[in-house]
């Protein structure tokens, strides 16, 4: 009888298996530039809160190039797991769902290969790196050095960094577009030349921009049409609005010069202002010589207590104008809330801004689509330095050491420990050869 009663139990354990595994706490783990974070099991896109805890759904994971593990539309059996991502088609075969397992992607041009929980993504090498991604998926990249083809990718949805070598002046061009309004188009983030970071928004030639009622024009890192971006050589980037010499950028619209360490530029990045400590926070980074940094904002607070940043010369971007959950909004909703945050920083004497930082990093087609149609584009941090968990000022600091030439952390102004994390993080990041730049 016993025996029995074991037997029983065990069948029941196995085909309890996959229910167990949808109701677990987490339906695996993302870890977001540097911290792991529970995979959502049913929010679909940006960020969630399920189990009493702040999770990552799969597809916010996987479009920003992070590292997923367990992600995926998966489907248990006997035999294996076969596992979709939306980044590719992936399949895994061996074990049950918690045993590490191989997985290799075929992506045109880029192979990821997954073990034990980590991953690699590579797509060619050399000195000249380009962050970019498709809208459509298929789209065709071309870099070009002195208008030479040196190397050529597939692009997917997601973000993903596509290398190649030379010394020159780098274009990345997009080669076949559609032609339809809403089909193919490329994103391009950023292009890294030689360690120098180098913003795609930033550069002065852009012929594969629609602007205008027509292909062609300046400052944006959208390639809507067959066209390219192109990039300086050396140390060398032009700024909208301004004259750049080699290592340093004047900013448009303000007297801020950015000066470029030798290891590149970062990019310090500040959330949810204006507060009270504003003026503090900006006396801080100018005393320890930053003079470049990013505040996203909430538009409702700006009226009145943005002179700080006005008086430093730092950049003002959107952070919406109430600071709300939105991803069950409607289109509409997105868009209202969006552009008056914009209006209200333009009402305060900034420039239009051109970058969002999503509140609560929340996601979806709805919230992309009214960004693009306001020109904003989303910008994910490249570290979390957990400020707004209730880190110490060591934590902040410690996690701010690990940035490199292109990143940003998300930090927060209203956190006091942030404020007094500041003098330290510029300077540690000047030993290390960096400099400061703003979106």
């Amino acid at each position: 009888m016993k025996k029995n009663l074991f037997i029983t139990g065990i069948v029941l354990v196995l085909c309890l298996l996959p229910v167990m595994n949808s109701i677990a706490q987490s339906c695996g783990t993302c870890t977001w530039y540097g911290t792991n974070y529970p995979v959502c099991c049913n929010t679909t896109s940006g960020w969630g809160w399920e189990n009493n805890q702040s999770c990552i759904s799969q597809n916010a994971c996987i479009q920003a190039g992070q590292t997923c593990t367990g992600c995926g539309t998966t489907t248990t059996s006997m035999g294996g797991t076969t596992t979709t991502s939306n980044a590719a088609t992936t399949t895994s075969s061996g074990g049950w769902w918690w045993w590490g397992s191989t997985t290799t992607t075929s992506n045109a041009g880029s192979t990821t290969t997954s073990s034990g929980g980590s991953t690699t993504t590579s797509s060619g090498s050399g000195n000249i790196t380009v962050r970019a991604r498709g809208t459509k998926g298929g789209e065709k990249l071309e870099i070009r050095v002195n208008g030479n083809t040196v190397a050529s990718y597939n692009m997917t949805t997601s973000y993903a960094n596509y290398s190649a070598n030379g010394s020159g002046t780098v274009r990345v061009a997009f080669t076949n577009d559609d032609g339809q309004s809403d089909g193919m188009d490329i994103q391009v983030d950023y292009v890294i030349i030689n360690g120098t970071t180098y913003q795609a928004e930033n550069q002065a030639t852009n012929t594969g921009v629609y602007q205008n009622s027509q292909c062609g024009g300046s400052n944006s890192e959208w390639l809507h049409c067959d066209g390219y971006i192109e990039f300086g050589s050396g140390g060398t980037t032009t700024s909208s609005g301004s004259t750049t010499s080699s290592g340093s950028t004047t900013s448009s619209g303000s007297s801020t010069t950015t000066s470029s360490g030798s290891a590149g530029s970062v990019y310090l990045t500040f959330d949810d202002g204006p507060t009270g400590n504003s003026a503090s926070l900006c006396s801080s980074l100018k005393n320890a010589g930053c003079n470049a940094a990013t505040f996203f904002v909430i538009g409702q607070n700006m009226p009145g207590n943005s002179s700080a940043y006005k008086n430093a010369g730092f950049s003002v971007q959107n952070h919406s104008q109430t600071h709300s959950h939105m991803t069950s909004w409607s289109y509409q909703q997105v868009y209202n809330d969006l552009q008056q945050c914009s209006q209200a920083i333009q009402n305060a004497g900034f420039p239009k801004p051109t970058r969002i930082r999503l509140p609560y990093l929340e996601s979806n087609s709805t919230i992309q689509s009214a960004c693009s149609n306001l020109g904003l584009s989303i910008l994910s941090p490249s570290i979390d330095t957990q400020d707004w968990n209730g880190a110490s000022t060591q934590s902040i600091i410690n996690a701010c050491n690990s940035l490199n030439a292109g990143g940003n952390p998300l930090m927060h102004e209203n956190q006091s420990n942030t404020l007094a994390a500041i003098s330290t993080i510029v300077q540690n990041l000047k030993n290390r050869g960096l400099g400061f730049a703003q979106y």
